[in-house]
């Protein structure tokens, strides 16, 4: 819905994209293969992210999805989008429901974690904690169902304090407090000034 173009495959092979702009000036006679144009490709298996970084990279507004060469389907930043929503939407909730009891805590995965190489719906993270996002690298992950944690990732989570040992034993890592910004003057948000300012 709204992708203007299409991808163009030979059997089940991906072998490039038109654009309906680009079809327009073309003479009849001409097969699609002959004129379609290299395209960035999304994996099946890429992360929400990676779709929206390939659209973005290639100043896209779609691309194709592949598995193994093979076009499985399209997806469009609208897509991305919308799918992001619905996942912050159902953490939004789940803090919402959880009340002001609870704090933002931070934990690095080491590789010793139990919870390495498994999906966030299989992590067993405590009933009384959110995974509100996954930092990997250089890019924020938004932690639906599927996603799979990995060493080394940093987690951050809303959790209630009765919640915190259950937490820890579970990740295998102490949970920290994450570091408030600070504004020019050296204070945090809540105003206080750091040792030393």
């Amino acid at each position: 819905e709204g992708v203007p173009g299409a991808p163009v495959v030979d059997g089940e092979t991906l072998r490039g994209v038109v654009t309906v702009d680009g079809l327009a000036p073309l003479l009849s006679d001409r097969r699609l293969t002959e004129v379609a144009r290299p395209a960035p490709a999304v994996t099946a298996t890429d992360a929400l992210d990676d779709a929206l970084g390939v659209l973005a990279d290639h100043h896209a507004s779609w691309a194709p999805v592949v598995d193994e060469g093979r076009l499985v389907g399209v997806i469009s930043a609208r897509d991305v989008m919308r799918a992001y929503r619905k996942a912050l939407a159902g953490n939004v909730r789940r803090v919402r429901g959880m009340g002001a009891a609870g704090s933002l805590v931070e934990a690095d995965l080491g590789p010793e974690s139990p919870l390495v190489d498994r999906t966030v719906a299989d992590a067993g993270v405590p009933r009384d904690v959110v995974l509100v996002s996954i930092e990997r690298t250089d890019r924020t992950i938004v932690p639906r169902g599927d996603v799979v944690l990995r060493a080394g990732d940093r987690l951050f989570l809303y959790a209630k304090a009765g919640a915190i040992p259950a937490l820890e034993a579970a990740l295998a890592t102490v949970v920290m407090p994450p570091v408030e910004p600070l504004d020019a003057a050296g204070r945090t948000e809540a105003g206080a000034a750091t040792p030393g300012t």
